[in-house]
């Protein structure tokens, strides 16, 4: 990119932005959060992939709960479906289009294979 690039992009204004209200079906998923949060408080809202915790530095807990078999399909709110990763981890795997082995304890595609670090209860 060049400094012209940059300036420009730097310099947009968006005359488009706005709040608009709008009436929406909403489907708002039930389950059992303490289920989410025993885990978080197992793991110490570290990512079971990478072994961070933004508490040490922060003192703010972003873990998050990534359902292995999607919840909207499977419903299963059970620990051993729910792992605790960091927002990156979390976010990589959803757009990564990666699947879980059960058998290796990692979850991969076709490029890649992140192995489980911390796991007490998969």
């Amino acid at each position: 990119m060049n400094e012209d690039e940059l300036i420009q992009i730097l310099g947009t204004m968006d005359d488009s932005a706005r709040i608009e209200e709008s009436t929406a079906f909403l489907k708002t998923r039930r389950y059992k959060r303490w289920i989410i949060e025993d885990l978080k408080r197992i793991y110490k809202g570290k990512c079971q992939i990478c072994g961070y915790s933004s508490y040490p530095e922060f003192s703010i807990q972003v873990s998050e709960a990534h359902h292995i078999d999607l919840f909207s399909k499977s419903l299963d709110n059970s620990p051993k479906n729910i792992i605790i990763l960091c927002p990156n981890h979390h976010r990589i795997l959803h757009l990564g289009n990666f699947h879980f082995s059960r058998e290796n304890l990692h979850f991969y595609n076709a490029k890649s294979v992140l192995p489980i670090y911390l796991n007490k209860h998969l």
